[in-house]
């Protein structure tokens, strides 16, 4: 029995699973994101979760030079760990 997987996040890492064919939940970041449910706001977790097997967070605020702002830390901090 092959598994559903869902990757969320469509940027480097979840780009290329996306390129071996699974299925991608695009997302990109944005400046109003400032919590975890701001962020869960963006996608439809019912289907996400009752149409998938497995979820696979690729979702990442990956801009070094952004992070050093203190409020763009916090937003990194946020997504990075505590949405996972």
């Amino acid at each position: 029995m092959s598994k559903k997987v869902a990757v969320m996040g469509n940027g480097y890492i979840g780009s290329a699973f996306g390129n071996e064919g699974f299925d991608i939940i695009k997302w990109r970041y944005h400046p109003s994101i400032h919590n975890e449910s701001q962020l869960l706001q963006q996608f439809d977790h019912d289907h996400v979760i009752k149409n998938h097997d497995v979820v696979i967070n690729c979702i990442g605020f990956t801009d070094t030079k952004a992070v050093e702002n203190k409020e763009n830390f916090k937003n990194a901090w946020a997504l990075n760990s505590e949405f996972v």
